[in-house]
């Protein structure tokens, strides 16, 4: 079997523009309070799921401004507040 560290082939969204877009969906969806795993990319020609954009995120981080991410969650803790709903997490 052939060495596949820094194989690009299974890459799906190759156009830097169409990542970024990706990720901005990926941001706009955590910010509505909705669990990651409901994220789909909405595009014409191509279909990504959380685990591929965080997989692009961890793999790349240059590529994706954190500070993006981090006003979504903000943005999501604003929203529950505002909502008077209680956040809980039960480990």
């Amino acid at each position: 079997m052939a060495d596949q560290t820094g194989n690009k082939y299974g890459t799906k969204l190759k156009d830097p523009e169409v990542r970024q877009e990706a990720y901005r969906q990926f941001c706009a969806h955590v910010a509505t309070g909705k669990p990651i795993q409901s994220f789909f990319f909405k595009h014409p020609e191509y279909s990504v799921s959380y685990k591929t954009m965080l997989r692009y995120i961890k793999e790349s981080p240059e590529e994706f401004p954190s500070l993006l991410m981090e006003e979504a969650q903000a943005k999501k803790l604003d929203y529950f507040w505002e909502q008077g709903i209680m956040i809980c997490k039960v480990d």
